[in-house]
């Protein structure tokens, strides 16, 4: 996949950027930068080519997807493969720039959301055991140990 290879050039330059690449009516990112969009904003990621994150929007969603990077203070690129890769939009918050700091948040919040979602599937698999009963209220006991629920 060409993209995925740009892209990682693209990284080794700019290791603390978001690459927006546009990709036909898409927006892709890869990498770090697919778990902070998928965290900002609630966009799947999947796995391509030898396990490369990566997660795509719409172009009409470009502003909502820029101000939740602006508000965070993230230097970000505007990237169209179609004009030789040539940056269209280069944001850099220089010294504010907290790219690293959002991977982190983002790649543990991301991990853990998919994590609760594998138990809901479990679960819900169980939905018609005859013990399902017992098994629910365990969960539910567990939470309200925690006093979340």
């Amino acid at each position: 996949m060409r993209l995925v290879a740009e892209a990682k050039r693209f990284k080794e330059v700019y290791p603390n950027y978001i690459m927006l690449f546009k990709s036909g009516e898409f927006y892709k990112v890869f990498g770090k930068d697919a778990y902070i969009l998928s965290n900002l904003c609630d966009y799947h990621i999947k796995i391509v080519d030898k396990n490369v994150a990566t997660c795509g929007f719409p172009l009409k969603a470009i502003y909502k997807v820029r101000v939740k990077i602006e508000e965070k203070n993230i230097n970000y690129m505007m990237i169209d493969p179609r004009n030789n890769y040539e940056v269209d939009i280069k944001e850099d918050f220089k010294n504010l720039n907290t790219y690293q700091e959002q991977f982190e948040k983002s790649y543990t919040i991301v991990k853990c959301k998919k994590r609760i979602k594998n138990i809901a599937d479990k679960l819900t698999d169980l939905i018609k055991q005859p013990n399902f009963k017992e098994i629910i209220g365990k969960v539910d006991d567990i939470l309200s140990e925690t006093g979340k629920v």
